[in-house]
């Protein structure tokens, strides 16, 4: 709205500013992942967000998700500073961008407890902590009231943010979720929303009604259809993270799927210290596998997800990085033939000859490679922080094999 009441109505004007707010988004990616893991991570991140295909789309469409992704990426940025440095003026500044996430997308008021109950499990004292989740739930729920109070002004009902919550809640536990699939929402067909059926009984109705009947006939269905309320839930679960029916998007989408599942193993140690990043991408899951799913609704998650799809494309970069530098130590023998590389294994798998030769020992210090990986910077002030550091062969011969580890308060 802003770009309109500025530049006028010529549709290409939010285009453009919506294609300066992505490389802002690229940047909050950047930095998100930077203090979480690490700089080369923090990098990786911003190359996978420029170049990731539905946020390149989605910049050019007057949607919401344009401001969820930046604001929810830079609301868990500030929440895991604050939670690091334990500082009152970072829970407000977090709280504050929490609260404006929030204004775009009604989603994000699930976040204010859980995010207030991760500061309060932060290692600071316990008053601090308090105080901490205290700031950041004050400041977000501050942050709504203004809307809130409009609306009170506007329809004389406490609404938060929207109205759509029990909708959305009756739109994905329905009898008749089967004739009027998801996808109908971003397809805008006839129907789409409720069933006509259900239309028909809320016409005529004011909000307060539409929105008793809506509750009511929500509940009457998953008392009276548990296992059917189950199996839907599961199917949401599932169009949540399914990609969108495009060659596009499904080849994308599931390499960087694969790549974060992959991120989430090779950074379990430091669990802890993604422990927000976690609790937000599970939060918003479950507020959508209970109401509503599309994969346009997991949009928002997806600068979270670029941080784990790029440590795990780290990882593979490193060793890929180990594996040449171990082949070119190896090239550079004198005998070095793969003609006989066979005869070679054979040796070295004997156990008489274990150590006779090795392209991984070195014997004399002038042999001695280094080579760079990933490993936790010394002096680093950020618990796990993950920065191109130089490593050597020991002085007992074997080789100090640098892997994504975490230091400081992170979680073994």
């Amino acid at each position: 709205a802003a770009f309109y009441m500025v530049w006028g109505t010529d549709p290409i004007v939010p285009r453009i500013g919506f294609s300066v707010i992505g490389g802002f988004t690229c940047l909050a990616i950047y930095a998100l992942g930077r203090d979480l893991i690490g700089k080369r991570v923090g990098l990786f991140a911003a190359a996978l967000a420029a170049g990731f295909p539905m946020l390149v789309v989605m910049s050019g469409l007057t949607i919401t998700e344009n401001l969820a992704v930046p604001l929810l990426t830079l609301s868990t940025l500030l929440a895991y500073r604050t939670r690091q440095s334990g500082r009152p003026i970072d829970a407000i500044i977090a709280g504050f961008c929490l609260g404006l996430t929030a204004l775009n997308r009604s989603v994000a008021l699930a976040l204010i407890p859980i995010w207030s109950l991760i500061f309060v499990l932060s290692p600071h004292p316990l008053r601090h902590r308090l105080l901490l989740a205290g700031l950041l739930a004050t400041t977000a729920a501050t942050t709504v009231l203004p809307w809130t109070v409009r609306n009170w002004a506007e329809f004389n009902e406490p609404i938060l943010v929207d109205d759509l919550s029990l909708t959305a809640m009756y739109l994905g536990n329905n009898p008749y979720f089967s004739a009027s699939p998801m996808w109908a929402l971003d397809t805008g067909q006839p129907g789409a929303m409720l069933p006509f059926e259900v239309e028909r009984q809320l016409a005529g109705l004011s909000r307060r009604e539409r929105q008793a009947l809506l509750l009511s006939l929500l509940l009457d269905f998953i008392a009276n259809h548990p296992f059917e309320a189950a199996r839907l839930f599961l199917f949401k679960l599932w169009l949540f993270w399914a990609p969108y029916p495009h060659p596009a998007d499904i080849a994308s989408w599931s390499a960087t799927a694969a790549l974060a599942l992959f991120g989430v193993i090779v950074t379990w140690r430091m669990r802890g210290q993604l422990l927000l990043l976690y609790a937000t991408i599970a939060t918003l899951t479950l507020v959508h596998a209970a109401s509503t799913a599309l994969p346009r609704h997991r949009i928002i998650l997806d600068g979270l997800i670029l941080v784990l799809a790029a440590a795990g494309l780290a990882w593979f970069i490193e060793k890929l990085g180990q594996r040449s530098s171990r082949l070119s130590r190896l090239s550079q023998r004198p005998f070095f033939d793969f003609s006989i590389f066979g005869a070679r294994i054979a040796i070295t798998g004997n156990p008489s000859n274990a150590g006779a030769w090795s392209p991984f020992r070195e014997t004399t210090d002038d042999n001695r490679q280094t080579r760079k990986g990933l490993t936790p910077a010394a002096g680093s002030t950020a618990a796990g922080d993950l920065r191109p550091t130089t490593t050597t062969d020991s002085p007992n011969g074997a080789l100090n094999t640098p892997s994504i580890r975490s230091s400081g308060n992170a979680a073994s």
